[in-house]
């Protein structure tokens, strides 16, 4: 997980954890998770597209699907015109807009499940 706010990433772990996913210690800059995302080989990443440093998460995420094939969860609580045409580009990924609910990550229809399975995802 790639969340600049330790308090969001704490909230998303929680979650995650709840829904029986085993979830990696958060990043908080883009370099960062391309660091850990090559080190840890994750199945899923979920990223904020505002990331601390140089490499936001959208250059992050461009990085991790051309190296590595991983779906991307976008998380992010405010994405301009430009920003969503560029994480709209990234293959094998969606975005979803802040305050993000318990449900729309685990819940039956549940955008973490959808991911791995490969569903409603971008070629």
């Amino acid at each position: 997980m790639a969340e600049d706010d330790i308090l969001m990433a704490e909230e998303y772990e929680m979650i995650l954890e709840k829904g029986g996913y085993d979830v990696l210690p958060p990043v908080s800059s883009g370099a960062a998770v391309i660091g850990s995302t090559a080190l840890l080989k994750p199945d899923l990443i979920i990223m904020d597209i505002k990331l601390e440093g140089k490499i936001d998460g959208v250059d992050a995420a461009k990085h991790i699907r051309e190296g590595y094939g991983i779906p991307i969860v976008f998380i992010t609580g405010y994405m301009d015109r430009e920003e969503e045409e560029r994480a709209g580009n990234i293959p094998n990924s969606v975005y979803l807009k802040k305050p993000v609910m318990e449900s729309d990550l685990i819940g039956e229809d549940g955008i973490i499940k959808k991911a791995l399975a490969g569903d409603y995802m971008k070629s």
